[in-house]
């Protein structure tokens, strides 16, 4: 840096001589400001001090003293300056002393900071004043201090070495950022904060070029803070150059309202902290070699650079605007300035929401807090205020809102972009299958996958499959730890569950839900995280779902879930009559969602619709009781009854050891099917409708033959899987698929039995017999035409030999209202029942008019009636 001098006595000639070098130069007490010489200059940028004859140009042009600005334009300076002694020796005081030692702590010279400022190196004397050194006019290099240490005042053949280097080593070591200053002022201030910092000697520009200075900084992350000046800026440009052949990372982090010149013990003096200035180091870009070095005005944000944009020296955002007369105005926008730091797209197979994270910092250095914005949010700027409170202010008006937009996304260019799955299960990827799980994907590496919107973090899969056979052989075992009832249909639809994605290409995806029923204790919840830790880390606390979530949970669940499997835990009875009802509500819309495939719409902000959150997955749910839902809900459902004392609690204990071979096996099974996905279509259609005709019974409810053909293309999955590892001998493989064909058989005729119960007709006829066997309600003898009657009490109708004549609309009310008392439902309306009746030829039906009544008039002791004729057969049999 240049060294001023004082020119007091010689203010008149010196000015005279400006003045006549200078037009128009204009002074401001001893400053002077003009147009420069040495550039085509619309803006004053040249500045001159003319009593320490110091001079600058701010536009990049140099600066120095009177004689070299005389020698740039050509003419003799002041003869002043040439009787004037410009190195005058005076008795400075010594103010600081500053150590350079090698590795071991040994002194290798000193850095001395005297008053007025100045610096000076010296190194100790290896002979204690007897070397004879000499400098190049022949005088004695070596002097005698006042405690009579000798040195010399000389660096020259001394080996330079990095300040504080024995903690720069150690913090190279540990993997500890270090950071680099101009001084060594500024080295003790970090340092004393617990930072590793360092400088070079002899200030700005002098970092030495030099392998073996430099290799100690070989694999570090290095932090360059410059000071605020042009020289600062410069050095810290070549610093980072040099550093770049063998640091890991560089940043180059410019500190926020600094004064001209000032550094990073202004910084602090100012009343920032470590953690402010951590923050901002996080917040920097990394150095790019192959990017060219940042305009001074603007910052650290190279992306600023052709721009119209920069920070202004109080940290404000700002728009250069040019005036016609050549001079730039800077328009406030901010008073902060927001860094785009990535740009993630967070897919879930139907959307891609995109997303921008950004970093910033107010004016005067504060860091604000990271925030994310949606992408159809972010041209608003809204979300400022939202994220980083009332002290984050924007200029008024609608430009100053488009233009901060510009200025911002003008950073993004080299922004880090990353996508995001929100899902589990298979992808195609760059042409070929990967499954997706919560610690990334099975083949494919480097996928980002973030399921915890829908708390599904714990569906992980091992990296490895290990030892096949070994973990398959778990997983055979757990079809033993219940009776084959209960763990042939769960072993299979924890191996169906991955075939979800094929099926549904095919056109036959699963269409079901598994429902593990049983009474409190049976260890329902137990049994089925056990077949759910093929998939994860799970117990009978951790289940992913339960009819604790709320419907809109479950369905995002259920979405977010794909060819995987999902228990949602513990349908029980409650004495509230409203948490009944939404309970019920809840497995409703789950057996609809898992039984249709379909999820509800939504509308856009825009009121256009998005896609519903449709389940592509397989569910089990556990429960203390099948829902009431009637006919069309239970054929949604394939039961599973477990009783108490039917788990194996021993072997239980043994499978819940070893529930990390459980996975390991699943992801042995999902590597084995990713190449064969594609080749698995044809193959899967065809089976299926082989299946589900050879499964079908007359009569039985179409959904059954379906969910048994679909559960025995699980059940071959994972035993044929078994045999292809030797874990089962091939004669073993086709024993157990005949069991389980067996087993899911009779598993179907119960759920038949269970869904023709359900149906409205055989609900009405139950209740009605049940209501007149107790005496609950009363039906009275047919009277004579013209004999009176006389209404008892709960009087539903009368009866003769061959028909009932019910009274519609008391019947159909009585009916539901036995149903309801019970906690359940009655699933059609009133004119749906009388339909069904009619189908099944169980009510007499007349023409009136043009229309069909299924409810006739009769006279009834002289009075026409409306009644429900049904015959008498209905119920006598009952």
């Amino acid at each position: 840096m240049y060294s001023s001098i004082d020119y007091t006595p010689f203010l008149t000639e010196i000015t005279s001589w400006l003045e006549q070098n200078l037009p128009g130069i204009k002074w401001h007490g001893d400053e002077g400001q003009a147009r420069c010489p040495f550039h085509d200059d619309h803006n004053p940028s040249f500045f001159i001090n003319r009593r320490k004859g110091a001079w600058r140009c701010w536009a990049g042009c140099g600066q120095g003293g009177l004689k070299e600005l005389a020698a740039r334009l050509g003419v003799e300076p002041p003869a002043s300056i040439m009787r004037k002694n410009e190195d005058p020796v005076t008795r400075q005081k010594i103010v600081a002393t500053y150590d350079y030692v090698d590795h071991d702590g040994k002194l290798v010279f000193q850095v001395l900071r005297y008053e007025p400022k100045n610096f000076r190196q010296r190194r100790p004397c290896p002979k204690g004043g007897n070397c004879g050194g000499t400098n190049s006019a022949g005088k004695s290099i070596c002097k005698q201090d006042r405690d009579g240490t000798w040195w010399h005042w000389s660096l020259d053949g001394v080996k330079r070495v990095p300040y504080r280097l024995p903690e720069i080593i150690e913090a190279v070591k540990s993997g500890l950022p270090i950071f680099v200053v101009e001084g060594e002022k500024d080295a003790d201030n970090l340092a004393a904060l617990g930072v590793a910092a360092t400088t070079s000697p002899q200030g700005a520009g002098k970092w030495p070029d030099d392998p073996e200075f430099n290799k100690y900084f070989q694999g570090a992350d290095v932090i360059i803070l410059p000071d605020n000046d042009d020289p600062g800026q410069q050095h810290a440009q070549k610093v980072a150059r040099i550093l770049a052949k063998i640091a890991r990372k560089i940043k180059i982090v410019k500190l926020p309202g600094l004064p001209v010149k000032g550094d990073v013990s202004d910084f602090l003096a100012a009343g920032h902290s470590k953690d402010e200035l951590v923050a901002m180091v996080e917040q920097a870009p990394f150095y790019d070699p192959n990017q060219a070095p940042e305009d001074q005005e603007q910052g650290q944000f190279s992306g600023w650079s052709g721009t119209p944009y920069c920070v202004d020296e109080n940290g404000y955002t700002c728009y250069r605007k040019f005036l016609q007369s050549g001079e730039v105005e800077l328009i406030k926008l901010a008073n902060f300035v927001a860094r785009p730091v990535a740009e993630v797209i967070r897919d879930n197979g139907v959307e891609r929401e995109i997303t921008f994270e950004l970093q910033g910092t107010l004016a005067g250095g504060r860091p604000l807090p990271a925030v994310t914005v949606p992408a159809e949010r972010f041209a608003t700027m809204n979300w400022v205020s939202a994220a980083w409170g009332m002290a984050a202010n924007l200029e008024p008006g609608t430009n100053a809102k488009d233009r901060l937009r510009h200025a911002i996304q003008c950073l993004a260019k080299d922004v880090k972009r990353e996508t995001i799955f929100t899902h589990l299960g298979w992808r195609r990827l760059n042409g070929s299958w990967v499954y997706l799980h919560a610690a990334g994907a099975v083949g494919a590496d480097d996928i980002a996958v973030d399921v915890s919107e829908a708390s599904l973090g714990r569906y992980a899969l091992p990296e490895e499959a290990g030892d096949l056979k070994r973990a398959v052989n778990w997983s055979l075992k757990a079809l033993d730890v219940a009776p084959p009832e209960v763990t042939i249909p769960l072993f299979a639809i924890v191996y169906l569950a991955p075939l979800c994605e094929p099926l549904r290409i095919a056109g036959i995806e699963p269409a079901f839900v598994a429902w593990l029923a049983g009474a409190t204790g049976a260890m329902k919840s137990t049994l089925a995280a056990l077949f759910l830790s093929h998939y994860g880390c799970f117990n009978g606390k951790t289940l992913p779902g339960s009819f604790k979530d709320t419907s809109n949970a479950l369905e995002k669940k259920a979405f977010a879930a794909k060819d995987t499997l999902l228990v949602v835990d513990d349908f029980h009875p409650v004495a509230s009559p409203n948490e009944a009802r939404k309970m019920e509500t809840a497995a409703q819309a789950l057996l609809r969602a898992y039984g249709d495939r379909v999820g509800r719409s939504r509308m856009r902000a825009d009121t256009s619709l998005r896609a519903g959150y449709a389940p592509r997955g397989l569910c089990i749910i556990t429960g203390e009781d099948l829902p009431a839902g009637g006919e069309s809900t239970t054929a949604r459902i394939f039961a599973i009854e477990l009783k108490r004392g039917d788990v194996n609690v021993e072997l239980l204990s043994e499978l819940q050891n070893h529930t990390g071979d459980l996975a390991r096996a699943m992801r042995g099974y999902i590597e084995a099917l990713a190449p064969e996905l594609d080749n698995l279509l044809d193959q899967l259609k065809e089976a299926f409708g082989v299946l589900r005709d050879k499964a079908r019974r007359e009569g039985q409810h179409g959904r059954i033959p379906e969910a048994v053909a679909w559960l025995y293309l699980g059940l071959n999955a994972g035993l044929d899987y078994a045999a292809k590892v030797g874990a089962i001998s091939e004669e073993d493989r086709e024993a157990r698929l005949k069991t389980g064909w067996q087993v899911l058989l009779e598993l179907a005729e119960q759920q038949a039995r269970r869904i023709e119960e359900e149906k409205p007709v055989a609900k009405f006829i139950a209740a009605l017999t049940e209501l007149l066997a107790a005496g609950e309600v009363k039906v009275e003898p047919l009277p004579a035409a013209e004999a009176g009657y006389s209404e008892p009490q709960n009087f539903l109708g009368w009866k003769d030999h061959d028909w009932y004549y019910l009274l519609p609309e008391i019947t159909y009310r009585t009916v539901t209202k036995f149903y309801r008392d019970q906690g359940s439902i009655f699933p059609v309306t009133a004119r749906t029942l009388w339909k069904h009746l009619e189908a099944e030829g169980l009510i007499f039906v007349a023409r009136e008019g043009n229309r069909m009544q299924r409810t006739v008039r009769e006279t009834i002791a002289g009075k026409r009636q409306r009644v429900l004729k049904l015959k008498a057969n209905t119920l006598d049999e009952k």
